[in-house]
């Protein structure tokens, strides 16, 4: 029950952090204590004893709560180990694709860097912002061991929006084919981030899912494993 508690405030956080901040990496490690694996240690012949002699001489249908107890800690362990399994795999995927992104943006920048067509359009100097800390005379603009690094979700609403519209105004104006594929690099590039917001909101809304089908405060199922856990009072 403990651990299903620990779960529960994983998946607080991780809901909370991932509705405000879907492109952060949001390595959050599940805690959850050692109580379920102790449990399984015990001597199933030793634990029923000593929960029949908590039980004797009352009228309580004890061996009915056990197995139902019994029963659902077990359904928790494998919903809880699934959690965990799927918040890896989340963190994982994104991490490695968000990098990928961010390797190839970073090769394109620098092109674009030293290209005087490109290197005044409205947004690069945004880039340097976000993912550098820099303004355009080298200088960071927070101290350095306060930046956080690169924020794919400013880099959308910024430099993105900023840079290819810019982009766009100079093919039209120009028809030139450099506009028109730096064009569709950075658009394909913002659409790759794009897709990883909208797999990070699904994740979120999934684990949304499983915590008001299984842990909120007022689950009746855990209450009932709390309730048994207290009247055999196992330490």
């Amino acid at each position: 029950c403990n651990s299903a508690l620990s779960v529960t405030r994983s998946i607080l956080h991780i809901r909370a952090i991932g509705r405000s901040k879907s492109l952060d990496m949001n390595v959050f490690g599940f805690v959850t204590n050692s109580s379920y694996e102790n449990f399984q240690k015990l001597d199933f012949k030793d634990l029923y004893n000593s929960i029949l002699y908590s039980f004797e001489n009352t009228d309580d249908l004890w061996e009915k709560e056990f197995i139902n107890f019994l029963t659902t800690i077990d359904f928790y362990e494998k919903l809880i180990n699934d959690i965990k399994s799927k918040y890896e795999h989340h963190v994982k995927t994104k991490s490695v694709n968000l990098n990928a992104v961010g390797a190839k943006l970073n090769v394109k920048i620098g092109d674009v860097l030293i290209n005087p067509k490109l290197k005044d359009l409205d947004g690069v100097n945004d880039y340097l912002a976000i993912v550098y800390n820099r303004t355009p005379n080298n200088e960071p603009i927070i101290p350095d061991e306060e930046f956080s690094g690169s924020d794919f979700g400013k880099l959308q609403d910024i430099f993105f929006q900023k840079f290819i519209t810019s982009l766009k105004i100079k093919f039209d104006e120009s028809q030139d084919e450099h506009y028109r594929e730096n064009l569709e690099f950075f658009s394909s590039t913002n659409k790759s981030i794009g897709y990883e917001k909208f797999q990070a909101s699904k994740y979120v809304d999934n684990l949304q899912g499983k915590y008001d089908s299984y842990f909120n405060e007022n689950n009746e199922t855990l209450k009932l494993i709390e309730n048994f856990v207290d009247k055999i009072n196992i330490s």
